[in-house]
């Protein structure tokens, strides 16, 4: 994992503050009782939102406070992005994972130690370039990935590095991408 890295970049941006690599889904977690958790483009790798959100609940005192933002849907109108928006799919559904994991979460829940406060849905225009940019990190990471490398054209991947670097680099132009965001406020009971 490359965790180890952003906390070593958290620590160095934010030295007032304690950093801990831990794994989300382990417990015990490394500190009790917490106040407030908060996960933004999370819950989208990992098999079970809803065990990750009951591991959660034990490390929170009653009363805390959970914010998810997530992704329930993205769209462009420039075919890079459909096309790799659908290629992402189909990696994560390989690994068991939710590409827009929002659209499940008031489902996740039901049932848990969270009482949702707040459910809402907001669509946020993103710009081509900084999703292109994005993007195109991803991509080059595919290349170790055995499923992309089993599953996708290696020439349609190099094809969309491209038209990912081109838009990222302003010498090619896209629209915006809108990305759908749930948003959920919860509560510990």
């Amino acid at each position: 994992m490359r965790s180890g890295a952003y906390v070593a970049e958290a620590r160095s941006n934010q030295p007032q503050l304690e950093f801990i690599r831990h794994d989300v889904l382990t417990i015990p977690f490394p500190v009790n009782n917490a106040d407030f958790i908060f996960c933004r483009f999370l819950l989208t790798h990992l098999p079970s939102p809803r065990a990750a959100l009951e591991s959660w609940a034990q490390a929170a005192r009653s009363g805390a406070i959970l914010a998810i933002h997530e992704t329930e849907a993205l769209h462009s109108t420039h075919p890079a992005f459909s096309r790799y928006y659908e290629m992402v799919t189909q990696m994560q559904q390989h690994y068991g994972q939710e590409l827009n994991v929002g659209a499940l979460l008031d489902d996740a829940l039901t049932g848990t130690s969270w009482r949702p406060i707040r459910s809402d849905t907001v669509v946020l225009e993103k710009p081509a370039r900084d999703m292109a940019q994005l993007h195109v990190a991803n991509l080059r990471t595919w290349g170790s990935n055995d499923f992309a490398v089993q599953t996708f054209d290696k020439c349609e991947m190099k094809q969309l590095e491209s038209d990912f670097g081109s838009i990222a680099s302003g010498s090619k132009e896209a629209d915006v991408v809108y990305n759908t965001a749930r948003r959920i406020i919860a509560r510990r009971i």
